[in-house]
């Protein structure tokens, strides 16, 4: 079953927009990193330029990566991409053991391929910002970042399944940038604190707990997520 949910992720049109994210992802971490300085200049500003960088490699792993992972597993249980459900699906129980299958099938794409932007982004690092030596805070952004990104794309089946459209994807992608809003406006406030608790946003602190808060969130809505799509009809 595993093998069939990733051939049918991967096909063309996904690898496609794997691809071209990658590649927008690459050039604006060059950029970021000021290739077209030389050695010097990037190392007497290496400070500003490596703060500059993680930022920029933050931002656009967190915003691309989240759209694509909400993409991607919220139109996967759409009617249009889940049709070959019916090929597999005999009884209604089956159903839970699907979706289940199903999300873990899209967990592993979405993450193998924000870990693949993850090495690209590091090895930028590496050739260009050799000044730089905190690797594992790289390991504990990546982590953190990963856990959003599949919170979120999880959340997407689940508004994808009540609302019965490929386009519910984007309802989470506002939740996720009305977040980063909130965090502007009310991020010191005990009611923010307790929204991210539902709806994760990126913090520079207290990766390990935040983190695990996030794995756990990301259990509850798969147990929701498989509740809902056993009671939806076939």
């Amino acid at each position: 079953m595993f093998e069939l949910h990733r051939k049918y992720l991967l096909s063309k049109t996904n690898k496609i927009i794997i691809r071209i994210g990658i590649i927008i992802i690459t050039a604006i971490l060059l950029m970021s990193i000021k290739v077209n300085c030389s050695n010097d200049v990037r190392w007497l500003n290496r400070v500003a330029y490596s703060d500059n960088y993680l930022q920029n490699m933050i931002f656009t792993i967190k915003f691309i990566g989240l759209i694509f992972s909400c993409y991607i597993m919220g139109s996967a249980f759409s009617n249009l991409n889940d049709g070959y459900s019916a090929l597999i699906l005999r009884t209604r129980k089956d159903r839970i053991k699907y979706y289940i299958g199903k999300t873990i099938s899209l967990c592993f794409v979405v993450c193998f391929i924000i870990i693949m932007i993850l090495i690209i982004g590091t090895l930028i690092l590496y050739i260009f910002g050799n000044w730089f030596y905190d690797y594992r805070l790289i390991l504990k952004v990546g982590f953190r970042l990963i856990t959003i990104i599949l919170s979120y794309g999880v959340m997407s089946t689940i508004v994808t399944i009540v609302f019965k459209t490929s386009f519910a994807f984007i309802i989470p992608i506002i939740i996720f940038l009305s977040m980063d809003v909130l965090a502007d406006v009310i991020g010191d406030s005990s009611i923010y604190y307790y929204l991210i608790t539902f709806f994760p946003n990126f913090e520079m602190s207290n990766f390990v707990v935040a983190s695990l808060i996030n794995l756990f969130l990301i259990s509850i809505y798969v147990i929701i997520g498989a509740l809902l799509y056993y009671k939806t009809s076939d």
